[in-house]
């Protein structure tokens, strides 16, 4: 001990000058790894983008330009991972360089020792035996740091995502034990987050058990906003929404969303099978069941010309498909859910009249439907219809009542009965 610790003071001196620089390569590498995933996301993206949208890309004769974009993404990305690669080559030289010096020093320092008789030979060759153990842990020290901070990059990213907080808590626990027997939606007004003007002004609307409910209005009346807070996708103390006469912050959240089943204006396909596209929310269900809600839709015969029926694997989005079949197939899925209120954001824009007709009349089987669309012509069966313009219904009632009125329903729908008559004749 007595002429071993200076000895050991001495090698351990480059270590600190390790440890900093170690240090700082590791913020380094976390930054640019951040920076390398977020290039690598933008590709994945980009050319995600490109292939969904293949068919517009090539209808407005944009190749070359997509083409362009993708080599420059690309390009961005081989400089953030080669910023990255700058950083990793540093820490196997740093560390042997530091290593190296150790043992250097400790030479030094112990063949002045020996000249000074107060070591032997023996004992400084065993010093650096020990020394040089040390390599490969340092080595792998280093390289468990370079892994270390990538990961570090990694759950950073995830943590931005897991700390999104949930736009509405789901805090109320009653179940409705029975039906639903009516909804009541009650507004002073309501405006998504940040948006400098008001989505919905002041309503007061009812939607009774089994009702066929239509909305229609100018685009950006607020429509779809309605749906959205029947989903209770937004929280807001300006709106009152009861079920069967309690309030909806009451309820279960989980158990209230399994009411309703929901078929946006925008279809989306999974990369599967037409069948497990169906049953994505009921995976166990059965081929009858699967059959019985494509026919309920109007795309089972479809599905029959492909060579494979249910079985045909669909592209991204289901690209393999037209618009009419995507709706059509997103509403069997919605349907396979059973839901007792089944909300249709504009579903039929795709559609012919006559296809959209038979299925109004397939899906009137004691449900209660509530459907946004702009084909005034299949809402004369509606028990309701609202008119909404600006936020506001402006005009509500049976279609009879609407026509009589001589509103802004009763010009759009003989404008639109004109246009099917000439187009008919």
């Amino acid at each position: 001990w007595t002429c071993g610790w200076p000895l050991t003071l001495i090698a351990l001196l480059p270590f600190p000058v390790l440890a900093l620089l170690v240090s700082r390569y590791g913020r380094m590498m976390r930054q640019r790894f951040g920076q390398a995933q977020a290039a690598f996301s933008g590709l994945n993206n980009r050319v995600q983008e490109a292939v969904s949208g293949i068919r517009t890309v090539r209808a407005h004769y944009l190749s070359d330009s997509q083409q362009q974009r993708f080599v420059e993404q690309s390009q961005k990305t081989v400089t953030a991972n080669m910023a990255v690669a700058r950083v990793d080559a540093l820490f196997d030289p740093t560390i042997a360089i530091c290593v190296a010096l150790s043992v250097m020093a400790s030479l030094s320092f112990g063949a002045w020792r020996i000249d000074q008789g107060a070591m032997t030979m023996g004992e400084l060759t065993t010093f650096n035996i020990y020394l040089g153990l040390l390599v490969w842990p340092m080595l792998a020290f280093g390289w468990l740091f370079n892994i270390v901070e990538r990961g570090n990059a990694s759950l950073q990213r995830l943590d931005q995502l897991f700390r999104q907080p949930e736009a509405v808590q789901n805090l109320g626990h009653t179940q409705l034990p029975e039906a639903i027997a009516a909804i009541e939606i009650k507004t002073d007004g309501f405006s998504y987050p940040s948006a400098p003007c008001r989505a919905l002004e002041s309503l007061n609307l009812t939607i009774q058990q089994g009702q066929f409910v239509g909305i229609c209005g100018k685009t950006g009346s607020g429509k779809s906003t309605l749906f959205r807070l029947l989903l209770r996708e937004f929280d807001s103390d300006d709106v009152v929404i009861n079920v069967n006469g309690l309030n909806y912050r009451q309820l279960d959240l989980d158990d209230l969303r399994r009411r309703f089943a929901y078929v946006s204006q925008t279809p989306f396909l999974f990369s599967a099978s037409i069948a497990e596209n169906i049953a994505f929310a009921v995976p166990h269900a059965s081929q009858e069941d699967i059959e019985r809600v494509a026919k309920l839709a109007c795309i089972h015969d479809d599905i029959l010309r492909f060579a494979d029926g249910y079985e045909t694997q669909l592209g991204e989005k289901g690209v393999n498909l037209s618009g009419g079949q995507k709706q059509r197939l997103t509403i069997a899925r919605a349907l396979l859910l059973d839901a007792e209120v089944l909300l249709l954001d504009d579903a039929f824009c795709s559609l012919d009249m006559k296809t959209e007709a038979q299925i109004l009349q397939n899906l009137r089987r004691d449900r209660t439907i509530v459907l946004i669309t702009q084909r005034l012509t299949n809402l004369s069966q509606a028990d309701q219809l609202w008119v909404m313009d600006a936020g506001r219904v402006c005009e509500q009632g049976d279609h009879a009542s609407l026509m009589a009125a001589g509103g802004w329903y009763a010009n759009i729908y003989q404008q639109q009965s004109v246009a099917i008559s000439r187009g008919l004749g």
